[in-house]
């Protein structure tokens, strides 16, 4: 499992896409590009640091809910992968060089 960075002036961090695939759950806090990063999954984005702390043990106490935020994780990191961020680049380069 695995925290993203949790300062405010963090917007972005590459280990939290290298957490998720290697197949395991990063909580993130709800700002910056991590909603999105996560698709806005309420199990994985905290908006406080309590909140943070029940989704922590959420994910720590409850193997089944870690399982399914582990394969949730990896389907996202999945659309990142060398092959399919070349394809959406050329796509996107073609669709605007016609």
């Amino acid at each position: 499992m695995g925290l993203g960075p949790l300062k405010a002036s963090a917007l972005w961090s590459m280990s939290v896409v290298d957490v998720m695939s290697c197949g395991k759950p990063v909580l993130c806090p709800a700002y910056a590009a991590f909603p999105e990063m996560l698709r806005h999954n309420p199990h994985l984005l905290a908006n406080s640091q309590s909140d943070l702390s029940e989704k922590l043990n959420k994910l720590l106490d409850d193997p089944e809910h870690y399982g399914d935020m582990s394969n949730y994780c990896f389907e996202i990191a999945k659309e990142y992968s060398v092959d399919n961020t070349a394809d959406k680049f050329i796509e996107i380069f073609e669709s605007v060089t016609r």
